[in-house]
């Protein structure tokens, strides 16, 4: 859980570990110039583990680090000391261990053997959801292990909590992490992207379920899609409150404007221009009714008295159109790139539905009726788009998982559109050449040592 003072966004330059699994030696230094970083190998050459590596330290998600063993994993983040983190295992009662994180940055250390298990609290006060664990894709293999069917792993109790603390509807009681460190991890944004995602665990739903219900989780694709619509909402919320704040003022900056500020007639006809095309385009883009704004096509020459109130006019149209440029530049991409990959059937916008499906003769499809490589699509672009925050490193493990081989081939041109958008970094696992396609440049290839 990231803290909430503010720290400047730096961007991590390189990983490296020593011994994970207890075999590999592995440094990967980011392609920061093109913003794209692929690792591949080997299947169990810890592709996946880094990936957790980097996301468990930056989001101060311990267990994902007690959880994989290694010697020691390194950080290199752009203007600070490297950061060293290192894991040792105390035996007790001669056959359990526990494992220690001791972490290192220039002169600053700290180390932690107690997870979150000591630091939470339900949201009641009580205990019971170690009794309660509901979670269907979660089967308990062990007094205190559980198989994640989701991901095909073997979570103890408290990586269990770490990963569900919001379905399980607790939270920690305090964050004892030293202030330098908390300082550290939240200078690097991180958002990971699991090899499973068309089930989100994160419906905002589930906040609202009792513990002793089973959680079902939400198909990814239906929430995302319903999701844009709120965020259209909100967008057209702050549009009207503007407006309203224009309108009344209109009149006062009508008599009060200056010669020097009124625009020559040849600039208030470019501008109109420019307005009707935006305006045009926001209407395709679900964002404006058919009906909002009337368009300027018709209107009559104007002469030079009328100067101040077009200037005004035109100043206020481009506040208020100005509030949906970031929303629509994020929309229009997602739209142009599915509709390039979607065959006899494309994707459009309704502010009220979100994301809409429908086939080329018209008839609407609902979100989970897609096949599942157009499903990962979707939630995997809408993720990257709508998601993560600028300057950030978005960890994307398996990219090409039910794509096909053409899609497959354009992943890293479509993440290179939206790197620019949004001035995010990639690191990326994969199994697949044709995710790489002709950009060997921008790999690591994960070796083992030597026979």
């Amino acid at each position: 859980m990231k803290t909430e003072h503010a720290t400047a966004a730096r961007r991590l330059n390189a990983v490296s570990v020593k011994k994970l699994f207890g075999v590999f030696d592995h440094r990967i230094e980011l392609n920061n110039e093109e913003r794209i970083t692929i690792i591949h190998g080997p299947n169990g050459f810890g592709k996946t583990a880094i990936l957790q590596l980097v996301a468990g330290f930056f989001e101060r998600r311990y267990s994902m680090l007690r959880n994989r063993p290694f010697e020691s994993v390194s950080f290199e983040v752009s203007n600070l000391p490297p950061i060293c983190v290192r894991q040792t295992r105390i035996r007790q009662n001669g056959d359990s261990s526990k494992p220690t994180l001791e972490i290192e940055s220039g002169k600053n250390s700290w180390s932690t053997t107690s997870g979150l298990l000591g630091r939470l609290h339900s949201v009641d006060g009580s205990i019971e959801f170690f009794d309660n664990l509901r979670i269907p894709w979660l089967h308990q293999i062990d007094k205190n292990l559980w198989f994640d069917n989701q991901t095909g792993e073997q979570l103890d109790i408290e990586e269990v909590v770490d990963r569900y603390q919001e379905i399980l509807h607790i939270r920690p009681q305090s964050d004892d992490t030293p202030e330098w460190l908390q300082k550290i991890q939240d200078s690097v944004q991180v958002y990971l992207i699991r090899a499973n995602r068309l089930e989100s665990p994160t419906h905002p739903d589930q906040q609202r379920m009792s513990r002793t219900r089973a959680y079902t989780p939400a198909p990814a694709v239906a929430m995302y899609a319903k999701e844009l619509s709120e965020r259209i909402q909100r967008v057209q919320t702050v549009y009207a409150g503007l407006s309203q704040t224009l309108d009344r003022s209109f009149p006062m900056r009508i008599m009060t404007k200056t010669d020097a500020e009124k625009l020559s007639l040849s600039e208030i006809k470019a501008r109109f221009a420019a307005l009707d095309q935006q305006r045009k385009e926001l209407k395709e883009g679900g964002l404006l009714e058919r009906e909002e704004e009337a368009g300027l096509e018709n209107l009559p020459e104007p002469d030079e008295s009328q100067r101040g109130v077009l200037t005004a006019y035109i100043d206020d149209m481009t506040q208020k159109l100005d509030v949906f440029r970031e929303l629509h530049a994020r929309i229009k991409l997602l739209c142009e790139l599915l509709n390039s990959r979607f065959h006899y059937k494309q994707v459009r916008i309704d502010k009220r539905q979100g994301l809409v499906f429908q086939t080329d003769a018209g008839l609407e499809l609902p979100p989970t009726s897609l096949s599942t490589g157009e499903q990962h699509e979707v939630v995997i672009l809408y993720q990257l788009l709508f998601l993560t925050q600028p300057d950030s490193l978005v960890l994307i493990d398996e990219p090409e998982i039910s794509l096909h081989v053409a899609w497959q081939q354009s992943f890293l041109k479509d993440i290179a559109q939206i790197a620019e958008l949004s001035k995010i970094d990639f690191l990326i696992a994969t199994h697949s050449p044709s995710i790489i396609d002709d950009r060997w440049d921008l790999t690591v290839e994960l070796k083992g040592p030597q026979r």
